[in-house]
């Protein structure tokens, strides 16, 4: 029997509920088995020193028995172990090898306090009722695969276990509340994944065409005989349905009603295109970056045609004849009876209008506009109000507008870590941290990928397939003492942009040396030029995020520091020369890596030695004989630089907002002792 089930608490009463939200191990075991539970419990000394977080929620009340069943499960998964010792559990972590599939949280690192908190693991347990979980799992897995969801069958006490993300475990809780409803068992499912409209438009159109049909539907409720689910973070739909038939007719109303939508042309009493003014206010983005992505699209579309750019308005007439153009009836223009903005609002002229003038007082028109021509119309930006405003056919508009607003978003932003830590090398450490993976040391550690080669100098790194085995590969490497962490770089940074952090000095390097031609009391006089070279840390990173949440790294770092300086020695003045010996330490690289991913880079190796020989003076230096009267030594000593690099997305104001508090929390105590050392023994 499994030491988790000797301890039996059940007292038939369901009237238990647990929901520990972020709170250490040691807060966890005393919460739920101390106070909730009321056992008795002691934690192991290593055990209780963990900083790692963990989230339980059982939202439905359970028995005793059950919670004791799910905390301790939740234990396993952290690679915690429970050893009854008569009346009382002892928690300890539990001693494994590097090899199992999936290491345990305490090893993989996904729970320390330094990951931003939407990527700590939360686990739920959710009760079905009415469904068999081994039915529910594939339909959780078709609606969020890719997401890092990890839902476990629990056969002995009806229910499921979900693991993941705090946002994709709650999408998943209510999801499983939907599923689980009796007319759902022995239910087919289907996966749509719409191409030109949302999901939840396109469930509401398939539900107007199948309700017309006579069928009854369910749309994000478990009710009719066909229920669609719409995915509002993959943009995609679940379909429901007793029967396949009623899947190929929802699959073919899906490809009827997701289609491009149809451009009708705005047109007026003459049958030709009208004209009008049009203002969008950019929201999430700067108004030039869309504008210049609308510019690149319509040229792309013409070549010079309709849709073709006219030449670049970079003199102030060809800027003024635009405006001109742009706004009919701005006085001065010669355009006062025109009615071609008949069909316009007067307020959306006059905000347009405004909007090209930049307002009374403000005499900058020409220079915080800037415009072109496409599609028969001008597209103009300013950059003062971050707004853009067109001026042509309404069908070009009408065409513009879903484009607008799929370029209208925030770009998303990157926490990039950096782990940069120096490894002594020594005995079978001899040939770094590579020689390590190649005589099988790390090589049962299922969290390394393929090696990728860097350079010629040795240079190596190894994909690592989340944060946590970089972190089990660095505590591989550190035993002894032989790993210090040199510098621990954090920035973020908006995807498509350079982030740069250089903490260190700036040393200054002689670059130039002349005579002036002239002395002082018999001295010439030297001129020296001075330049200042960067050192520390420096880091440089480029990263762009893709919809997969992937993300694109350019990375350069740069560990460096400088010696004392040197003398310019046969100077005729013997003045000295600022010539000091800079030790640099860089990488470069680009790469791809998954979100909360991390890639371990290594093989610069360094190398120091110290030639010594000491004895009896004059006789040790006696040739041949030397040697009986004295002794040589050599001393060397050889480290190796490895660095971890780990990229987290971070999704919207509430998650940046985390890792700013996260931060504090970590330089809080810091800041403490420097205010009042004593405060800090």
């Amino acid at each position: 029997m499994d030491k988790l089930d000797r301890v039996k608490l059940d007292d038939g009463k369901a009237d238990v509920t647990v929901n520990v939200e972020d709170v250490t191990l040691a807060a966890f075991i005393n919460e739920v088995f101390g106070n909730i539970l009321g056992l008795s419990f002691e934690i192991d000394n290593n055990l209780k020193n963990k900083a790692d977080r963990v989230t339980l929620r059982l939202e439905q009340p359970q028995t005793s028995q059950m919670v004791y069943n799910v905390a301790s499960q939740v234990m396993a998964n952290y690679g915690v172990e429970i050893v009854k010792q008569g009346d009382v559990l002892r928690f300890q972590i539990k001693q494994i090898g590097l090899s199992p599939d999936e290491p345990p949280i305490l090893i993989s690192g996904d729970a320390r306090p330094d990951v931003p908190i939407a990527y700590r693991p939360v686990f739920q347990f959710v009760q079905l009722h009415n469904v068999d979980a081994k039915d529910v799992i594939p339909w959780l897995s078709s609606a969020y695969e890719k997401s890092g969801l990890t839902a476990t069958a629990d056969g002995a006490r009806g229910g499921l276990m979900l693991k993941g993300m705090s946002s994709i475990v709650t999408q998943a809780a209510k999801a499983v509340e939907l599923l689980d409803q009796p007319f759902m068992r022995g239910q087919y499912s289907l996966r749509i994944d719409p191409a030109f409209v949302s999901s939840e438009t396109l469930a509401k159109q398939l539900k107007t065409l199948l309700v017309a049909q006579g069928y009854s539907v369910g749309l994000g409720e478990a009710s009719g005989s066909i229920v669609l689910v719409p995915l509002e973070s993959s943009n995609g739909l679940i379909v429901f349905a007793n029967q396949q038939s009623l899947l190929r007719l929802v699959r073919e109303w899906a490809e009827q009603a997701d289609r491009a939508p149809a451009i009708s042309a705005v047109e007026d009493g003459s049958g030709s295109a009208k004209e009008g003014l049009f203002f969008y206010e950019v929201r999430n983005t700067r108004a030039t970056d869309l504008a210049k992505s609308l510019r690149s699209l319509m040229s792309g579309l013409g070549g010079g045609g309709a849709y073709g750019l006219t030449p670049d308005l970079s003199n102030s007439a060809s800027k003024r004849a635009a405006v001109d153009s742009a706004v009919p009836n701005r006085p001065g223009s010669g355009d006062m009876g025109s009615t071609r903005n008949a069909g316009v609002s007067p307020l959306l002229q006059l905000a347009g209008t405004q909007a090209l003038l930049g307002g009374a007082g403000n005499s900058g028109l020409m220079d915080s506009l800037a415009s072109s021509m496409m599609g028969g119309g001008t597209l103009v930006e300013d950059e003062n109000r971050n707004a853009i405003l067109f001026r042509g056919p309404g069908r070009t508009w009408q065409q513009l507008q879903p484009m607008l607003k799929q370029l209208d978003r925030p770009a998303r932003q990157v926490l990039i870590e950096v782990t940069i830590a120096s490894v002594d090398l020594v005995d079978n450490r001899s040939f770094g941290i590579d020689w390590s993976f190649g005589t099988g040391d790390f090589s049962d550690l299922k969290e390394i990928g393929k090696k990728i080669e860097l350079g010629p100098k040795g240079e190596f790194s190894y994909l690592i397939n989340t944060a946590g085995g970089a972190h089990a590969l660095l505590s591989a490497v550190a035993q002894n003492n032989r790993a210090r962490i040199l510098a621990t770089p954090r920035v973020l940074v908006k995807s498509g942009q350079q982030a740069n952090i250089n903490v260190g000095s700036d040393i200054p390097v002689t670059t130039t040396r002349q005579n002036d031609g002239s002395s002082t009391d018999g001295t010439s006089n030297i001129i020296q030029g001075i330049s200042y070279r960067s050192t520390g840390v420096i880091l440089n990173v480029s990263p762009v995020v893709y919809s997969n949440n992937r993300v694109d790294l350019t990375v350069s770092q740069e560990v460096s520091s400088s010696g004392a300086g040197g003398s310019s020695g046969g100077s005729s003045d013997g003045s000295d020369s600022l010539t000091p010996t800079i030790t640099r330490t860089s990488m470069e690289t680009a790469l791809t890596l998954q979100s909360g991913g991390s890639i371990f880079m290594g093989g610069l190796i360094r190398e120091n030695g110290d030639d010594g020989k000491s004895g009896i003076p004059w006789l040790k230096d006696v040739p041949v004989l030397g040697y009986l009267f004295g002794k040589s030594s050599v001393n060397k000593s050889r480290s190796e630089v490895v660095m971890l690099i780990q990229p987290y997305i971070i999704e919207g104001a509430d998650e940046a907002r985390d890792v700013t508090e996260r931060l504090r929390q970590m330089i809080e105590p810091e800041l403490s002792c420097h205010k009042s050392p004593g405060a800090c023994g």
